[in-house]
């Protein structure tokens, strides 16, 4: 079974300070953004050394700047398996499209199975 946060990314954005409950494999987690209105908050403590808004600057100088909000937290109330890779522990494309969208994601009170932890984990992204 895989672990897919899309459908709560999407309900997340829709009202980014709030908190999603969700389950998956029978345990409970709280889901919610970690830097709300991330990119109003950047442009707000900038604006008086920015002469034009945030994505004008960023396209001019050439360094993307991706995300509304930043960042994603997944606490979940008991402590609960999660398969997040293929065999080469290449990371999930769910999880990957969902790092796409918001950066980092935080997945608190969770583990991957003793075969994935003897191989360790890469962070690998085969972009």
């Amino acid at each position: 079974m895989l672990f897919n946060l899309i459908n709560d990314l999407t309900q997340l954005f829709g009202n980014p300070q709030g908190v999603v409950i969700g389950s998956f494999a029978g345990k409970s987690y709280k889901l919610k953004i970690a830097i709300p209105d991330y990119a109003k908050n950047v442009a707000a403590y900038y604006q008086d050394m920015l002469s034009s808004d945030l994505q004008a600057l960023s396209q001019r100088v050439e360094i993307p700047f991706l995300f509304n909000h930043f960042g994603l937290i997944c606490e979940f109330v008991e402590p609960v398996e999660l398969n997040l890779h293929d065999a080469e522990m290449n990371l999930d494309e769910g999880v990957k499209s969902v790092v796409d969208r918001i950066g980092p994601v935080i997945i608190k009170n969770a583990y991957l199975s003793s075969q994935k932890r003897s191989i360790g984990h890469r962070n690998r992204f085969s972009y």
